[in-house]
């Protein structure tokens, strides 16, 4: 068994502090977890500077297995560490770092795991490293695309955008992908919000809608029609 560490770094044109800020916006880790990862969000709990939790549910094959880790280390523009507290690994310490590299930033990852009982410690160890040079592989080439998009249009103010189907394939992504560039996204739901939720409710048999939601909105995108996976595409 013994622990093992994993590493890879990139040089991006984007300055630490804005990529240490890229990855401290929500919507940051929905966007560097590629879908074959099969891994959902299940709760939050605080964020990265205030030792918050967050606790996903992981499925490899017929297993199912929830993931809980903890923010355990911040230094502000340059590192941010979590660790495993309950999941399918002996152990797993995660770190991110961010060094100033003239204009632009080294970003490191640093994964230390050992392998876990049960089920999940019948995975080979060689497999876990190819699945971890995989996934961040994907999490890097994704990371340098979305910078590179903020380079092009940050410069603008923050947008307000209202989004129908937020919760679908299409929504969920643009939802994430336009927060972690500095929007906010008001979802538009055919269901009333829950207390505590920031969603504009909207019937469109009756014609309700919560009007003094909209107030202020820059843009409007309708994705509450037909499911992309019904029938065939022409």
């Amino acid at each position: 068994m013994g622990t093992h560490t994993f590493r890879l770094a990139t040089l991006v044109d984007t300055p630490a502090d804005e990529v240490f800020a890229w990855h401290m916006r929500p919507g940051a880790l929905e966007r560097l977890t590629p879908a074959w990862a099969h891994a959902e969000v299940l709760e939050r709990r605080g964020g990265p500077a205030d030792g918050g939790t967050v606790t996903l549910q992981v499925r490899r094959g017929p297993t199912r297995f929830r993931w809980t880790l903890r923010h355990t280390d911040y230094e502000e523009g340059r590192l941010f560490r979590d660790e495993q507290v309950d999941g399918p690994l002996g152990s797993w310490v995660h770190t991110h770092r961010f060094t100033p590299q003239g204009e632009g930033c080294l970003v490191e990852d640093e994964v230390e795991w050992s392998s876990g009982s049960g089920a999940t410690g019948l995975i080979p160890d060689g497999l876990v490293t190819r699945d971890l040079a995989s996934l961040f592989a994907f999490r890097h080439h994704r990371l340098r695309n979305d910078l590179a998009l903020l380079r092009r249009y940050g410069a603008g103010r923050p947008l307000r955008v209202g989004i129908t189907g937020s919760s679908g394939f299409l929504g969920t992504q643009l939802r994430h992908l336009l927060t972690t560039q500095g929007h906010s996204v008001l979802p538009i739901r055919r269901r009333r919000p829950a207390e505590g939720e920031t969603a504009a409710f909207w019937n469109p048999h009756t014609g309700e809608i919560d009007t003094h939601l909209l107030e202020g909105l820059d843009a409007v995108v309708h994705l509450a029609g037909e499911s992309i996976a019904d029938g065939r595409w022409t």
